[in-house]
C-alpha cells in the first residue's frame, strides 16, 4: 500500500482539508494520510512514499524577510513552518512532492 501526506489548513482547532484531494489519490490507487501541522521537533511521518501540499492561504512575508503587503491575504505561520519542514524532509529522503 503506498500512502501518500497530504498537507492540511487549520481553523481554531479544527483540520480542513477539501475531500477532492483524498479521492483524486485514491482513484490512482493510493491512499492520502493528512499529517496535521505540528511544532517543536519535526518528524516526517513513517511509512509516507510521497506529499502533497494542498495549498491555502498566503504564505507569510517575513519567513522571506519581506514586509506584509496591504493585498496580504489569511497566512497561518504554523502551517508555514510545517510545510517548509515537510518539504525539507521530503526532499532530503527523496521523496516525490506535489505542490
Amino acid at each position: 500500500m503506498c500512502f501518500v501526506g497530504v498537507t492540511c489548513g487549520r481553523q481554531c482547532e479544527d483540520f480542513m482539508l477539501s475531500a477532492a484531494y483524498l479521492k483524486a489519490l485514491n482513484d490512482v490507487g493510493l491512499h492520502g494520510v493528512i499529517p496535521p501541522p505540528q511544532t517543536g521537533d519535526f518528524v516526517l511521518p513513517e511509512g509516507i512514499s510521497g506529499i502533497v501540499l494542498s495549498g491555502g492561504g498566503d504564505p507569510h512575508p517575513l519567513l522571506w524577510n519581506e514586509e506584509p503587503h496591504s493585498d496580504l491575504g489569511e497566512v497561518d505561520a504554523v502551517r508555514d513552518l510545517w510545510e517548509i519542514a515537510l518539504c525539507r524532509a521530503a526532499l532530503a529522503a527523496d521523496l516525490p512532492l506535489l505542490g
